[in-house]
């Protein structure tokens, strides 16, 4: 860590501030693609929704097949809008965070630590499955670390 402490003592807190607000969108949109291209159409599938009917005690059978593939269809598309969603308030969130706004420095270092914390968990099933998705995640965790100790090397400098 402390070829990133040396890397922050060179750097102004307001082109670090540009940095990890760009780096950490980058991030979310490594994230997204994830989610909308891997991971919802692995884990929604057709054997899923029967069993979620199932689990209602409804027969799943008796719906017509192409039913079933059209609310796949469906689930997957409301979950990657839902995540849309989220990319476009944390587009909002980083450009706060590159003007400095306390709570979006607050927001950010949390979601830092969480999403570090949940990749870094989530790396030794993904690499098993996907090589590319968990060195793109790889990737993320290293964002989210820079970003972290970052905002926790200049509030540090600032008291």
């Amino acid at each position: 860590m402390k070829f990133l402490n040396n890397y922050y003592k060179k750097t102004t807190k307001m082109k670090f501030l540009a940095q990890a607000a760009l780096l950490t969108f980058i991030s979310d949109v490594i994230n997204i693609c994830y989610i909308n291209l891997y991971f919802l159409p692995e884990k929604i599938t057709n054997q899923y929704i029967f069993n979620m009917y199932s689990i209602m005690g409804v027969n799943p059978n008796q719906f017509h097949p192409t039913y079933i593939d059209e609310l796949r269809q469906v689930m997957i598309n409301s979950m990657a809008l839902v995540f849309c969603g989220f990319l476009a308030y944390h587009c909002i969130v980083y450009f706060m965070l590159s003007k400095d706004k306390k709570w979006a420095r607050k927001y950010v270092f949390g979601y830092a630590v969480s999403g570090a914390i949940l990749t870094v968990i989530e790396l030794p099933v993904l690499i098993q499955e996907s090589v590319g998705w968990a060195l793109a995640m790889l990737f993320t965790t290293i964002v989210y670390v820079f970003g972290f100790m970052g905002l926790r090397y200049y509030k540090r400098a600032k008291a």
